[in-house]
């Protein structure tokens, strides 16, 4: 172990660090204490998770997905766009590549790239666990405290797949990967082993974060912040300038090719445009402008045909199966954030129910750190925490903060709390007996444990149904009912209202390019409107309306109930081509 001093020159070796007894590296751990007993633990119910959800999709994940058959096709430039973050759809773009699913394997794909980024925070926390057990409590060595980890494991499971989970096809998990190997390295460097190899590689983990998702650079930048504040004993904070500088190196392109496609310097337009959703209350897609002139004027709004039904074309020049989410800061250029103390509290008091929520589901894991506080006693509590337990708390507790300010969601948080919980947990026992913190980690981990395994059977079924294919997904049901309809693939379709789960679309290979208003508070449609809105879409070349459920009321035409049976079931009415005349 370096000498108090030795911390900030770099010069200690990894080598002198890692020496300890012989009889220890002699002693084989405990089956609760071998990380590879852990790991197949760990990925053995995330397995079932991933497989029992194969044929889910949400509307962020189809959208990365046809940014990666988009950069298949026309090149890397197209995983540069301004709210969607290139790291996640380059990882599905070379799965695509590597497997050239059909239609119906796309999503299960999707599933399976998804759990190979829980495989990489998997990775990651045991990177961070393992320097973690090994960082010094005092400024004496440290004696590896592995009865850590089972406690340690059972958290990073209970949050991967609760918080975060294999149901999104998102980036969630890879943040969560990237955030837990930059804590790891912060152990090291707060052990005394800083060389300028791992500075360099720490810039470079949080600048490759900024690739994964926005809101990972001010969270690279807070992580700095933070070091330099509490650095570690006799480091010298003139050091951060190299990862500093890698971090910006890693990040710089980046940058500049978002600020190339928007047109201005710009980090990226997530912040942007989820305050003007979030906060402001713009709806989020089909914005013209109405709302009033407080939201600013919309540069290239959706196109609008006609006020009764309102009819929105939006076809081009966006591409994607659903252009309007595919790139909403091109149809939100010119949308204005504006500061509203009114709409400000109430994002706050609806982000705040969400982070009390994410405590009541963490409700085992709040009483053991209880539990420890009860037995060390109130000095525990006021003590200040040590240095990297202080990095580690403030920075889950700035990313909390964060995402308050806007839009806050279990799984945005959940790659900072694993951490915050460790860190949490060592400083509460730090004056607690072995024994006794032994068994408060144990009970915890068991309950735990058995609350993960207690929806196993039911997800394994699922698995063991969707690998069988005994059941047709509901997209691939209406999207075969749509075919025996008379649509082909590749025909553009409009549906009534947004289509954010209208993912039959992407199996056609359809786009969706016009949206079909009716009611909420707007005049209720004549059936001659209907007849001018089918020519209008006619015009367009759609081959058919689509609506979720039964068809708008004075809809005249021979409407066609498609897909499942109940909620999940669609009405089309096909729409005939207009003759050359007519066009």
């Amino acid at each position: 172990m370096p000498s108090k001093g030795s911390g900030g020159t770099g010069a200690q070796s990894e080598e002198q660090f890692d020496k300890t007894p012989a009889h220890q590296h002699a002693k084989p751990p405990a089956p609760l204490e071998s990380f590879r007993w852990w790991w197949l633990l760990c990925l053995i119910p995330a397995a079932i998770h991933a497989g029992a959800h194969a044929h889910e999709m949400n509307p962020d994940g189809a959208v990365y997905l046809d940014m990666a058959a988009e950069a298949l096709r026309q090149g890397p430039s197209s995983l540069i766009n301004p709210l969607w973050s290139p790291g996640f759809p380059a990882l599905l773009a070379a799965g695509l590549a590597i497997f050239n699913p059909g239609p119906a394997a796309e999503f299960p794909l999707a599933h399976l790239i998804t759990f190979a980024a829980f495989c990489l925070a998997l990775a990651g926390f045991s990177y961070f666990l393992k320097n973690w057990i090994a960082s010094p409590v005092t400024d004496k060595p440290p004696a590896p405290d592995r009865a850590q980890i089972p406690l340690a494991f059972a958290v990073f499971l209970w949050i991967s797949i609760e918080f975060i989970g294999q149901l999104k096809v998102a980036p969630d998990m890879l943040v969560a990967g990237i955030a837990l190997f930059a804590a790891g390295i912060c152990c090291r460097i707060y052990s005394g082993v800083a060389g300028n190899r791992l500075l360099a590689a720490f810039g470079a983990i949080l600048g490759l974060g900024y690739y994964a998702k926005a809101p990972m650079l001010p969270m690279g930048i807070l992580l700095l912040g933070l070091i330099c504040i509490w650095p570690p004993q006799g480091f010298n904070r003139r050091r951060l300038l190299l990862p500093a500088a890698v971090f910006l190196l890693v990040a710089s392109p980046l940058i500049g090719l978002l600020s190339a496609r928007v047109g201005r310097f710009s980090l990226g337009e997530a912040g942007r445009l989820n305050y003007i959703w979030h906060v402001n209350g713009l709806k989020p897609v089909g914005w013209t402008g109405d709302d009033g002139p407080g939201h600013g004027v919309p540069v290239h709004p959706p196109r609008k045909l006609m006020d009764v039904p309102q009819v929105l074309e939006f076809g081009t020049p966006v591409k994607g199966t659903y252009p309007l989410w595919y790139d909403p800061a091109y149809w939100y250029a010119g949308a204005q954030p504006r500061f509203s103390a009114r709409d400000q509290v109430n994002a706050l008091i609806m982000n705040v129910q969400v982070y009390w929520w994410s405590a009541q589901m963490q409700t085992i894991l709040i009483g053991g750190a209880l539990a420890l506080l009860a037995l060390a006693g109130l000095s525990a509590a006021a003590r200040w925490p040590r240095r990297l337990d202080a990095v580690l708390l403030c920075w889950a507790g700035a990313a909390m903060v964060l995402f308050a300010l806007v839009h806050a969601e279990y799984r945005y948080v959940a790659a900072f709390i694993v951490p915050a919980w460790a860190a949490l947990y060592r400083h509460l026992g730090s004056d607690v007996s072995v024994q006794a913190k032994r068994a408060v980690h144990v009970c915890v981990a068991l309950v735990v444990l058995i609350q993960l395994a207690s929806g196993l059977p039911k997800l394994a079924a699922q698995a063991l149904s969707a690998a069988r294919g005994t059941r047709t997904p509901a997209y691939i049901e209406t999207a075969h009912d749509l075919l025996a309809a008379g649509i082909k693939r590749g025909d553009p379709i409009a549906t009534v209202g947004p289509a954010f789960t209208d993912y039959y679309a992407r199996y056609l290979g359809s786009r969706i390019v016009a949206h079909v208003f009716a009611g909420q508070q707007a005049p209720v449609p004549a059936p001659e409107d209907w007849s001018r809105a089918r020519q209008a879409l006619a015009r367009l070349g759609v081959r058919a309306l689509i609506c979720r459920g039964a068809p708008p009321a004075t809809t005249p035409g021979d409407w066609k109930r498609v897909g499942p049976a109940g909620p999940d079931g669609y009405s089309v009415l096909m729409i005939p081509p207009l003759d050359a005349h007519a066009r």
